[in-house]
């Protein structure tokens, strides 16, 4: 119980020592947080531009009818199109580079996305001495196109961000200071991720369609001749009893047979080939997408301020204790002298 006591009355007095300290120092605080407050304000980074696509991904459970018969068949199922192959191209170098090299007008100068860019992180300043760098051609293949892809690529990636939020959606953000950058960024960047899903991730399934369609034809055609050679030689052959003519048409109706049994095969492969496609292409859609004027991402000013005068309110305190400590050293110093 005395120890208790004797801990209490440690704190207490402890307590009274730092009120003491800040009496005294009181001036010296109220001056630091003051100091601190208004550092805040100037250090204060300079907000940025939000722009954001949401795209909804559709078909991502079991199929249902014919599409989960073309699954069963190993042509479709779940989609292929899906956040992880979203995000994987999105943020590739490749599209990166398509991205660079499109013509977009920010602050009434038409340029290519690359060459605002180079404005934007200020390497025309860093590279003043390379004019090969700054001035770069980005619709033509070369080792300084390379150094600037390489460069901008990586600076980018805390701008350019895709993310799935937890109603599955999927979120394209293009955050810059400047609004038309952002904007332009991002319409860009969707169209280059949507063009590559409807394009090359279809193209084998597009060529596979057009082998099939003209085979169908071909199947057609050679069946609509084999049909009218039947029925002229049934034609021939009509009451009249001969072998020749008999053996004739039994060859003829057995190709026109295999004929219609490729026909539906064929034709089979070709209703599969056409689902497949179906299941990729209507797997996504864009649900939202940006439109001036964009929102700042800001923080509040008032929580800087706070902040600033909290953080100078401690550095006083600081200042303050090694003052009583430099002092307290000082005179112990001339106690022993």
């Amino acid at each position: 119980m005395e120890q208790e006591v004797i801990k209490i009355e440690e704190i207490y007095l402890k307590l009274l020592k730092g009120f003491k300290l800040i009496k005294k120092n009181l001036l010296l605080l109220i001056i630091c947080s003051i100091i601190g407050g208004v550092l805040s304000i100037a250090v204060k980074p300079v907000p940025n531009y939000d722009a954001n696509t949401s795209i909804i991904l559709k078909n991502q459970g079991e199929n249902k009818g014919i599409l989960n018969l073309a699954s069963r068949l190993g042509i479709g199922g779940k989609s292929a199109i899906n956040f992880d192959k979203i995000k994987a191209v999105g943020l590739s170098r490749n599209i990166f580079f398509k991205l660079c090299a499109n013509k977009v007008k920010i602050n009434n100068e038409y340029d290519y996305i690359g060459a605002h860019l180079i404005k934007h992180y200020k390497f025309d300043e860093k590279w003043k001495n390379k004019p090969n760098l700054v001035n770069v051609n980005f619709s033509k293949n070369s080792q300084a196109l390379d150094t600037v892809i390489n460069t901008l690529f990586l600076k980018s990636n805390k701008n350019i961000k895709i993310e799935e939020n937890k109603e599955k959606l999927v979120l394209i953000s293009v955050s810059y200071q400047n609004h038309d950058l952002a904007l332009e960024i991002n319409k860009v960047l969707t169209t280059l991720i949507l063009d590559y899903f409807e394009r090359f991730e279809l193209d084998e399934d597009f060529k596979t369609k057009k082998i099939l369609q003209n085979k169908l034809d071909s199947i057609n055609q050679e069946l609509i001749s084999n049909e009218n050679q039947f029925a002229r030689l049934k034609d021939e052959s009509l009451n009249t009893i001969k072998s020749k003519g008999l053996v004739g048409l039994q060859n003829q109706q057995r190709k026109i047979t295999i004929l219609n049994q490729m026909f539906i095969e064929v034709t089979t492969q070709l209703e599969m080939v056409n689902f497949k496609i179906l299941d990729k292409t209507s797997s996504f859609e864009i649900l939202d997408q940006p439109f001036p004027p964009l929102k700042k991402n800001s923080s509040s000013l008032l929580f800087y301020i706070i902040g600033g005068t909290i953080l100078g309110f401690l550095i006083g305190m600081f200042i303050s204790i090694a003052i009583v400590y430099i002092k307290n050293l000082h005179q112990r110093v001339k106690d022993l002298v």
